[in-house]
This record gives structure tokens, sequence and C-alpha cells, in this order.
């Protein structure tokens, strides 16, 4: 049975239950069902179609419930109540001291060593010998005292003490058993890199760089030859990018066309399927045609 090749739903269905799986696996192993998942998926619509509309006609124009009904699909009352609880206002959580503090520590050349390692700080945190942890906060935030930041570091696993020096445990500021900050940090990497490939595929030219290497089957000393690749090649990366970022935030501050970045780098391996043999058909090993997803 051959299927009309016009009809977006035939090829968008696998595309979106592809998309999906991840989703659904993170679901189920925090115990949400599926009447939880609906109604954020009528949240994320009616959001994403009121920006539509706005996008299209200006940031004035008026939405209405009817309009975002139909383009949805999402029942009218349903709509109304949508929007009445988003008028509502939610506190949104200070952003974090802590991961600031780690990324300054791993990326800028005052707390690095000559081979460009983060150096070991005094656990002293009265001491007057430089570079310290104490300086560190301070360059970050001084609302928050020093001796909370390295609690939260330590209870996450992140910042070790031995012999009287604090030293980073980690190259990458991944929080050791906590499911909570760990979710948080999947909805916003993997969030942004969603948005970032299905923009790419909406603009007229891709706007968002977005690339990956593709390859199977290969032996597991493959993967972490290419693990141990990027693990090399990101604290070198950051150490160019963080000073770079923190200058330019302290320039846009303030500015009314601020924009916000995320840059990142994944890496993801399983058992390959039965049939793979080599690159597959469809699709290059390597995406390598600029900012394309």
């Amino acid at each position: 049975m051959e299927t009309n090749p016009g009809n977006e739903s035939d090829w968008a269905r696998p595309v979106l239950a592809e998309l999906l799986r991840p989703l659904a696996e993170l679901a189920l192993s925090q115990g949400l069902k599926l009447q939880e998942l609906t109604e954020a998926l009528k949240v994320a619509l009616v959001d994403a179609a009121a920006a539509e509309i706005r996008n299209t006609k200006g940031p004035k124009a008026r939405v209405t419930e009817s309009a975002l009904s139909v383009a949805t699909g999402v029942h009218r009352k349903d709509v109304h109540r949508l929007l009445a609880e988003a008028e509502s206002p939610v506190a949104r959580p200070p952003r974090s001291v802590a991961p600031l503090v780690f990324t300054r520590w791993r990326s800028s050349p005052e707390f690095l060593d000559a081979e460009g390692n983060p150096r070991a700080l005094p656990a002293n945190l009265q001491t007057e010998q430089r570079p310290n942890f104490a300086q560190l906060c301070a360059s970050i935030s001084q609302d928050v005292h020093p001796r909370t930041v390295l609690d939260e570091l330590m209870r996450l696993d992140l910042v070790a003490e031995e012999d009287g020096w604090l030293r980073l445990t980690r190259v990458g500021f991944v929080p050791s058993g906590e499911t909570r900050a760990l979710i948080d940090f999947v909805g916003a990497n993997v969030g942004d890199h969603f948005l970032a490939a299905v923009r790419n595929v909406r603009a007229p030219e891709p706007v968002h760089f977005e690339q990956a290497v593709w390859a199977a089957p290969v032996d597991r000393a493959a993967v972490e030859a290419a693990r141990a690749l990027a693990r090399e090649q990101w604290p070198l990366m950051l150490k160019r990018l963080v000073p770079m970022l923190e200058a330019a935030e302290a320039r846009a501050t303030g500015s009314d066309d601020a924009l916000r970045l995320r840059l990142g780098l994944y890496m993801f391996h399983e058992a390959a399927p039965q049939q793979a043999a080599g690159a597959r058909p469809d699709a290059p090993a390597n995406n390598d045609n600029g900012e394309a997803p």
C-alpha cells in the first residue's frame, strides 16, 4: 500500500514516535502517566500556538481562545483554563550560584594551573592565600556565603576536600544522585537542542549550529575512544568560551535586544540494530553542511 507523499501525517507520525520514545522512558521512570503527559502537551500546544500567532501578527496581536482551540485541537474549555492558570504568578527559582562557581573554576585562567587544569584551592575559607574559594565565589556573587556554595558542591559530589585542599571531582556539572537536578538539566539542555533542530527545519536557511556524526556498527573500544576525545576537547572549548561569554553578559546587561544562548556537546551509544551495517543509506555518517540540522 502506497502512502501519499504529500500527506504530512504519514511521515510525521513515525518521526514523532521516535522523538517521544525518550520522553516516554523518562515519564515511566518518574511515575508519570498518560493524564499528566496529556496535560503537559496541552500546555505546550497552547503556548506554541499563541507564540505563533504573535510572531505572525505582531507581539500585541489579540490571541483568542477560539483561535487557539482551532489551531491546536485542544477543547476551548481547556484553553480557557490553561490561559487562566498561565496568568497566575509562579515564582521562578533563583539562578543557582553553584554551577556558575563550578564553571568559572574550570575555565577562568585565574583558577587554572600551568597545564590548564583547575587548581586545588585552600579548604580554609578565611585564608588570604590567592586564589581561594571565597574569592572564586565573590567573582560570581556576594549575596551567598562561600560556605553555603561549598556545602552545595560537596553535597552534589562535585568537590572533595583532602589534606586541607579543595579539588573538583568532575569534568562537568553533573550532580551525583540528584534526580531532580539532573531532570532540570534534561529539560534545559534537550529543550534547547530540540528547538535548534526544529527551527532549522522551519527556517529558509539554518540559523542554529547543530551537527552530529553517526556510525554503526562500532566496537566498544571505538565508543570509549570517542568519549575520551569529547571529554578532552570540551574543557579546552570552555576555557575560551566562558570568559568570552562572561564579558558579553556584562556588556548586554540592561540591553533591550539582549539574547540568550546555550552551547552543548552530547554523545549517545546503545546496541546497534542487527540489520545495521555501516552508515545509514538515508543519511551521511557526518553531517558537515554548516549549520544545517
